[in-house]
């Protein structure tokens, strides 16, 4: 699992900088981080709810919406949660026009519903469908993107710890868009590699599988 073993339980060192998924980081993890002098960057979830420093809660939508139309780039320490708060410094940069439509059209997309390939696969080729008997089609779907996040599709929005003194807004989210390279290294990885799909159940030749692909 991705949320197991001994790379994702072992802590960081200290005064040592995480770039995270927004799925693999919780309120408890980033207090944490933040106590035991490690820093982190994140996404942000569409529904968060977070406090400003007048103690006003805001729900994030809103939040940009109140911004004015000219401000390009928002920063500031809050504290994110509803019950158990905590302080982060939110970024939100405001996308070019053009960044913005691509954005619009990526979540309208239809997109081929896959298999569910991974873990052991039977060893050998599937059987030719006999004559007359068309392949089967894939099955299209509806890329699905939440209300909230369709009303803030004009922003590009970043959770850190770590402060302006160190790290610009500019400079935090160029470390983000890096952790981007990453993603669509592993997704070429999984797709054209088939790394996660294994012929055997014993991790010696798994691994010999692995290293061969």
């Amino acid at each position: 699992s991705d949320r197991q073993g001994p790379a994702f339980e072992e802590p960081y060192p200290q005064d040592s900088l995480r770039i995270v998924d927004t799925a693999y980081l919780s309120y408890a993890d980033m207090r944490a981080a933040s106590q035991s002098q490690r820093y982190w960057i994140t996404g942000v979830k569409a529904d968060m709810l977070f406090s400003d420093q007048q103690g006003r809660l805001w729900n994030l939508t809103e939040w940009l919406r109140s911004r004015p139309a000219d401000e390009q780039v928002v920063q500031g320490w809050v504290r994110a949660g509803k019950g158990d708060q905590v302080p982060v410094r939110l970024i939100a940069l405001r996308l070019p026009e053009e960044a913005v439509r691509r954005r619009q059209q990526r979540a309208k997309r239809e997109v081929e519903r896959r298999p569910r390939r991974k873990g052991v696969q039977r060893c050998g080729r599937r059987a030719k469908p006999g004559p007359g008997r068309q392949p089967r089609k894939r099955a299209k779907k509806r890329h699905k993107v939440s209300a909230s996040k369709q009303r803030q599709v004009e922003w590009l929005l970043v959770l850190t710890n770590v402060d302006g003194s160190v790290l610009d807004a500019q400079q935090v989210v160029a470390l983000m868009r890096l952790r981007w390279q990453i993603e669509l290294l592993w997704k070429l990885w999984k797709q054209e590699g088939q790394i996660d799909t294994w012929r055997s159940s014993k991790p010696q030749r798994i691994l010999t599988e692995l290293y061969a692909k």
